[in-house]
């Protein structure tokens, strides 16, 4: 079962993801910390480092919370890819512009910026 863990850093929500994704709880868990980021945080952090293994219905959620993150008027960042991870969204990240950056403290720096020039969206 995966862990999820929500911490405000900044003006940004930042979500630990770790452990393995599987199930429908653990999808729900994924909804669950993305859906309810604190007034006043301008944006989402996704932090894949933690990820061992993560299904398409727990991927699918994230994608979902990314949507919802910005109609929400929010910005949505993803950063530290685990290796397993970085392979499983690899055909994502060429066709969408996943505003990914290397660190934690990259995406939540980019946070307070008016725009995501600094991010990577080309396949890894």
């Amino acid at each position: 079962m995966g862990h999820c863990t929500g911490k405000r850093v900044g003006t940004a929500w930042v979500v630990r993801l770790e452990g393995s994704f599987l199930t429908d709880e653990d999808a729900a868990l994924i909804d669950e910390a993305m859906a309810h980021p604190p007034a006043g945080a301008r944006c989402v952090v996704v932090n894949w480092s933690g990820i061992r293994h993560i299904n398409s219905t727990c991927l699918g959620a994230i994608m979902r919370g990314e949507m919802d993150v910005g109609r929400e008027d929010r910005r949505y960042r993803n950063c530290a890819f685990s290796d397993r991870a970085a392979r499983i969204v690899r055909p994502f990240r060429l066709s969408f512009p996943w505003n990914y950056f290397e660190t934690e403290e990259q995406a939540v720096q980019a946070c307070s910026s008016a725009d995501s020039d600094g991010a990577s969206t080309a396949g890894r």
